[in-house]
């Protein structure tokens, strides 16, 4: 196998952080057998680069128009980690909202998982493999966390028991598997895994008590299962091997995935990283203006949006320009994200009713039709 081959299996992940946070995938432990193909797998890059200040902005804005976010927005913005080196990232709450989990690089260039108290300034750390521990996910009952690792060599999904004691490898399949996310009773977890046949990003389902039970349910990023266990929300490039992400949801129902929607796309950007409110009732993400395709690119600033299920109400939260990405909603009301509005990547929070959500949601609109 060439140099350019291993090149093309190489995928960066994270949107978000400085290029020594970047998840990168490795080759896969049998990519010699692929040696042989004649057709190349375009690398499935997920970083950005700056915006073009010519170009009709997302949802129609042209430059120098208003923005639809209210004047003072911005200082509703809290900062809620102050690291000076590396970068925190991966943030979720738990579903009481009485702490999150991030990952950072703070102490060291690999990432690890970290634990702090809602309200809170101190830190507990979690993981401290040598490898990267990326992604974190805190089960329903929050006393287990599912993070993505490459301690074994490619990208496996793992389950710790926050009290203590080892962490439990779920999958150990030579394809890169990452960003897993709980089911409502917590016996299922969703992941991306980057197919080797297909060279895309797949959506599966894996049985934690049994790992060897899983489904594979559809192509796309970023799964995430919606509160009442019946939707996953991801997304995916509206064209194969691109970065012109949109955001879409599929019902889940008996182990089936049905109804795929798109909620949230723009002719001119990526919308990527969606999660849930806690009602599930409405979803939050990031866009990037015109996505360079240069892999190494870190955008010049990324905005981040709230919309309704149906597509209806969409606002920004934001009017600025840093890169602010990675948005996840806590049980306290508040979005939580990354931002690199203090120079570097820490983690930040915002109420959405401080910027008059609920008084700019639009009349009800028509679900968009499933994809065929």
């Amino acid at each position: 196998m060439t140099q350019s081959h291993f090149n093309l299996i190489v995928v960066a992940i994270c949107i978000f952080a400085t290029s020594g946070c970047n998840l990168v995938i490795k080759p896969a432990p049998d990519t010699e057998t692929k040696a042989a193909a004649n057709t190349e797998v375009k690398p499935v890059v997920v970083q950005y680069a700056s915006n073009n200040n010519s170009a009709l902005g997302l949802f129609g804005e042209m430059p120098g128009s208003p923005r639809s976010t209210p004047d003072g927005a911005v200082d509703n913005m809290r900062q809620i980690t102050f690291t000076q080196e590396g970068a925190d990232l991966d943030v979720e709450v738990d579903r009481n909202g009485n702490y999150m989990v991030f990952a950072s690089t703070r102490h060291r260039p690999t990432t690890d998982i970290y634990y702090q108290k809602i309200g809170g300034n101190t830190v507990t750390q979690l993981t401290s493999d040598p490898a990267n521990d990326r992604m974190p996910a805190i089960s329903p009952d929050g006393t287990r966390l599912a993070f993505c690792s490459d301690r074994s060599g490619s990208w496996d999904i793992y389950v710790k028991d926050l009290r203590g004691g080892k962490a439990i490898q779920i999958t150990a399949d030579p394809a890169n598997e990452v960003h897993p996310s709980w089911s409502k009773n917590g016996n299922e977890l969703v992941f991306s895994s980057l197919g080797r046949q297909s060279g895309q990003w797949e959506l599966v389902v894996v049985n934690v008590a049994n790992p060897a039970e899983r489904r594979f349910i559809g192509y796309g990023l970023f799964p995430t299962f919606s509160p009442n266990g019946e939707k996953i929300l991801f997304q995916r490039a509206r064209f194969r091997g691109t970065r012109w992400f949109s955001i879409w949801t599929i019902d889940y129902m008996n182990g089936e995935a049905m109804r795929p929607t798109e909620i949230a796309a723009s002719a001119n950007a990526a919308a990527i990283s969606p999660a849930w409110s806690p009602d599930g009732k409405r979803i939050v993400f990031s866009t990037v203006v015109n996505p360079s395709e240069d892999p190494a690119a870190r955008p010049a600033n990324a905005d981040i949006w709230v919309v309704n299920v149906d597509g209806t109400g969409r606002l920004r939260l934001n009017a600025d320009s840093y890169v602010n990405v990675q948005p996840t909603w806590g049980a306290d009301g508040n979005i939580y994200f990354v931002s690199n509005r203090n120079g570097h990547d820490n983690l930040w929070a915002v109420t959405p009713d401080d910027v008059t959500l609920a008084t700019t949601v639009a009349p009800k609109a028509q679900a968009a039709a499933p994809a065929e």
